[in-house]
């Protein structure tokens, strides 16, 4: 489990080396064709003001280590796409700790990798988080893709959150389509 973790976590790591290396080639390409790097836009610039937001996502693993690891790749994928992300220990959400809770972000996704079908864990988990946040967006999202969670209209209503989704790619969209209804447009 720690090799797992660690693994995700290098991810980032990995990446900004890679982008580094490629960087460091575009450049010296450019130098040959006589473009300087302040023609070159930066990452940042890249991104579009509507998938740019200081509003944080808050990313909680439901229970296990992997359900960890996914909120540890999620995070890292929502910061590519130019939101703020964070990492919330489960302990950070455990009814002891809930009393305490001061997280004030307008989304929340918890991540929950279940092969039984079963949903206690994560039926707590959205309890307390609604209860102490009744506005914020509570998105899940579960593996497998044929958990019955994502089939089960009863199941999804009993436990209360507002999206139920399969995979990463969905839970970024998601979070990149909240950003951009939360941020303001900027006048012409």
């Amino acid at each position: 489990e720690a090799t797992i973790l660690e693994l995700a976590t290098d991810l980032d790591e990995y990446d900004q080396k890679r982008n580094s290396t490629n960087h460091d080639a575009e450049m010296g390409n450019a130098e040959s064709r006589g473009t300087t790097e302040a023609s070159r836009p930066d990452d940042e610039s890249r991104l579009s003001p509507a998938t740019t937001s200081s509003e944080p996502v808050c990313v909680i693993p439901a229970h296990s280590k992997l359900d960890e690891v996914a909120a540890i790749i999620l995070t890292q994928l929502l910061r590519k796409q130019g939101l703020t992300a964070e990492v919330l220990p489960k302990e950070a959400v455990s009814r002891a700790a809930m009393t305490q809770f001061n997280k004030n972000a307008p989304i929340f996704c918890i991540c929950y990798i279940d092969d039984l079908g079963r949903a206690s864990h994560l039926r707590f988990l959205l309890r307390r988080l609604r209860q102490r946040l009744p506005s914020a967006g509570l998105l899940v999202i579960t593996w497998p893709s044929d958990h019955l969670l994502l089939s089960d209209d009863a199941m999804r209503t009993s436990l209360g959150a507002d999206q139920y989704l399969s995979s990463l790619r969905q839970a970024v969209d998601a979070c990149l389509r909240a950003a951009e209804k939360r941020t303001p447009s900027k006048a012409s």
